[in-house]
């Protein structure tokens, strides 16, 4: 008898449940509202750039891990931050990944001005089945 009536009242909490709450659906491209996370991507799983400064040119490297990309294409900027506390573009470069792949990898480099603060920012499209959206990433360091 106990066992019938927690069945009934599991039974009705569940449906309750499922009928209360919405499902939200969550586009691709738009990030998530939590502190540190980052976006989710129709094209790609991941993109980062990690840098290793040296004392006058820092060498980088721009990772995408793709999910069904055909291709990249955008951006890779160096940035100085100057003495007011802004960022200053010092150098541009245009980059163009042909695919199909699952994974890109990027290597290149920039000259440096000096000691300071710097960032090295993506920003550019995935290309797939027809369609692109916009992914971008960015990484700072101390020369």
């Amino acid at each position: 008898m106990i066992f019938k009536k927690l069945l009934t009242i599991g039974t009705a909490t569940v449906l309750a449940l499922t009928v209360t709450f919405p499902s939200q659906t969550v586009y691709a491209g738009q990030f998530m509202d939590e502190t540190g996370r980052t976006p989710r991507y129709q094209s790609i799983c991941t993109i980062g750039i990690n840098a290793l400064p040296g004392t006058s040119q820092v060498t980088y490297k721009l990772l995408v891990d793709g999910i069904n990309a055909d291709s990249l294409s955008g951006t890779v900027s160096l940035y100085k931050k100057n003495t007011s506390g802004n960022y200053m573009k010092t150098d541009t470069e245009k980059i163009n990944l042909q695919g199909p792949f699952l994974f890109y990898s990027y290597n290149s480099y920039f000259q440096l001005n000096g000691k300071g603060e710097y960032k090295i920012s993506f920003s550019g499209f995935a290309y797939a089945n027809g369609e692109s959206e916009k992914i971008n990433d960015s990484t700072k360091f101390l020369v």
